[in-house]
């Protein structure tokens, strides 16, 4: 029975004698019979299956040389592992797959001791059962026709022209390379954002002249947003290790910065300060205009208005009707408010409600809310200055106003240039109607309800018999201001 495991070889000279087969890798056998040595060639995929487009572009200089002299009958090739193509040597995740090889011919031509004649061809044909298609007339650089596997067709290459798929490859990694570029592009865009937020931001600060703290809003949230897309553009610029990099980014920073912190810093301050002058210059044109009423009043009736008129009920009550600001408003351009109040009745009577009712801007202040009375009396901003106050002499009388009072010019001996005939307040605020609306200075300003005084709580402005207007501060001298308001103190 013959033995399995050995292998029938034959020799140059036709003898067929048997060998072991843990002996085949020996590589060379002495024929029995002849002596002659007989050399085998054990087969690979190199000589008659296709090979893959990574082992075509990866040849050693080993495939330039020429094989041995080699010389082999009735030799079965070992199967091996088939070569994996380009694109899953790249990195696709493809799982490995079980390749059939194709079965060598039983016999090979001999190779004599001169060189190559050919190499042997594959038998079957590739094309019949969806093999390796042989490339269209092309040849790697030692000459040798090449295919490619069906593991790059599988993968997405085009087998009939690998050249054309390498050429798809080079303009994909171009456009990887343009991708790489893209920040590139943005970053003037970015930076262009980042200055025109800045200027937004910078405009938007001019709303801290606005006291309202919601104007300060708009520059901070536009500031911020400056700042985060120059720091954007900047990391973008390191990044990518820019030569030059972009100046816009950190303009548009700045500005965002300056439309942060100038709003506050110092258009705030600067809108408090036009707030004050323009409020100064409104209580200003106030005062002149009641000072000046007041002269034409004394000028026509031949004294200064009553700081109230007063009169007594049956019931022998003292009843306030009318105050000074109400004989005034004729000679203020409010003669139609003037005509509709019922003078035989009290100022806070029902019929004079509609009258009492209606704001009049010569006594009010721009800066502070008009806030009317619980029963809806229009209220002012301003005062007399009127009363008896206790002094070193005795008690003297202070300004121009009191109860059914007629003070003429001449008896106010101090001169009108050092008499204060009116002024400022901001607490208690009575009805312009009210027959009480003056008081004394009995302390410093700002200190009580009935203390003359401005709505910051810095001091007020007080008018001068003369017409002048002048500001006095809280660290004004009490005393100071008792003198100046007695209208015969010898001061």
């Amino acid at each position: 029975m013959p033995d399995s495991n050995a292998r029938n070889i034959t020799c140059q000279n036709g003898h067929t004698f048997e060998v072991e087969a843990q002996s085949i890798s020996n590589g060379s056998f002495a024929c029995p019979e002849c002596g002659c040595e007989v050399a085998l060639e054990t087969d690979d995929s190199s000589s008659g299956s296709a090979r893959s487009l990574w082992e075509v572009m990866g040849r050693s200089s080993n495939d330039d040389a020429e094989p041995e002299e080699e010389s082999a009958d009735n030799i079965q090739a070992e199967p091996t592992e088939r070569p994996r193509g380009l694109w899953a040597m790249m990195g696709a995740a493809q799982a490995e797959r079980a390749t059939a090889r194709e079965e060598v011919g039983s016999t090979s031509e001999t190779i004599d001791e001169a060189g190559i004649d050919d190499l042997a061809e594959p038998d079957a044909d590739p094309s019949e059962d969806g093999g390796p298609h042989d490339l269209d007339d092309e040849e790697d650089e030692s000459g040798d026709d090449f295919e490619l596997a069906d593991d790059d067709e599988e993968d997405g290459w085009e087998v009939e022209s690998p050249l054309h798929d390498l050429d798809a490859a080079d303009q994909a990694l171009s456009e990887e390379d343009s991708d790489v570029d893209a920040p590139k592009k943005q970053s003037l865009p970015r930076g262009s954002g980042a200055v025109a937020a800045g200027i937004l931001s910078l405009l938007l600060a001019g709303l801290n002249l606005l006291p309202s703290f919601a104007a300060k809003i708009p520059a901070t949230i536009i500031g911020a947003y400056a700042l985060l897309l120059g720091y954007q553009t900047l990391s973008s610029n390191r990044r990518l290790r820019e030569s030059a990099p972009q100046m816009l980014a950190p303009v548009g920073m700045f500005l965002g910065l300056v439309g942060i912190f100038a709003g506050p810093a110092y258009l705030n301050e600067l809108g408090h300060s036009w707030r004050n002058r323009s409020t100064k210059d409104v209580i200003e044109a106030n005062l002149g205009s009641i000072s000046k009423a007041l002269s034409d009043y004394s000028i026509e009736k031949g004294s200064f208005p009553a700081g109230g008129t007063f009169t007594v009920d049956e019931e022998g009550l003292e009843v306030g009707m009318h105050g000074w600001m109400t004989t005034l408003l004729p000679y203020l351009g409010h003669m139609e408010i003037y005509d509709s109040i019922e003078l035989s009745k009290p100022w806070n009577d029902d019929a004079n409600l509609p009258a009492m009712s209606r704001p009049i801007p010569t006594f009010l202040v721009p800066s502070v809310p008009h806030e009317p009375t619980d029963r809806g009396f229009a209220t002012a901003h301003y005062s007399g200055v009127g009363g008896l106050i206790q002094t070193e002499q005795g008690l003297l009388p202070t300004g121009i106003f009191e109860k059914n009072s007629k003070v003429r010019i001449e008896e106010v001996s101090d001169g009108m240039s050092h008499t204060l005939i009116a002024g400022e307040i901001a607490r208690a605020l009575p009805a312009w109607g009210d027959p009480e609306n003056w008081r004394t200075i009995e302390g410093p300003l700002n200190q009580r309800l009935s203390s003359f005084g401005n709505a910051a709580g810095t001091g007020a402005h007080f008018l001068k018999g003369d017409g002048s207007v002048r500001f006095f501060s809280n660290k004004t001298s009490p005393g100071v201001l008792q003198k100046l308001a007695t209208r015969d103190g010898g001061d």
